[in-house]
């Protein structure tokens, strides 16, 4: 059964990327620990934007990773676009903690 905090952050994920599929999984360990795997055509032309794929699944979460009793404290995430994701292949993730994953917020964002 997902949680209520797995649901919020598929539904913002949903809203903003349109994926074409989308696996969010939070640990049974860690309980500020998520898992991200997603699809979205949104991910195909960033090379003239200057961002990269995580900082903008990060941007999008930014409610739940904040200064002030956050959510999310480390996410696994792997980012692709359709035509380069074979759902038999293997998956590279990248993990990110939560000190890592601030700097990209401006101070509004995160307090």
């Amino acid at each position: 059964m997902k949680s209520n905090n797995t649901r919020e952050i598929e539904n913002v994920l949903k809203e903003i990327f349109t994926p074409t599929y989308l696996v969010v999984e939070q640990s049974t360990l860690v309980s500020k620990k998520f898992k991200i795997l997603i699809v979205s055509s949104k991910f195909a032309n960033k090379s003239s934007s200057g961002t990269n794929n995580d900082t903008e699944v990060f941007q999008a979460l930014k409610n739940k990773i904040k200064i002030q009793d956050p959510t999310i404290e480390e996410l696994d995430i792997a980012t692709y676009v359709p035509s380069k994701f074979d759902v038999n292949s293997p998956r590279l993730f990248k993990t990110y903690k939560y000190s890592s994953m601030l700097p990209n917020f401006s101070k509004q964002l995160v307090l």
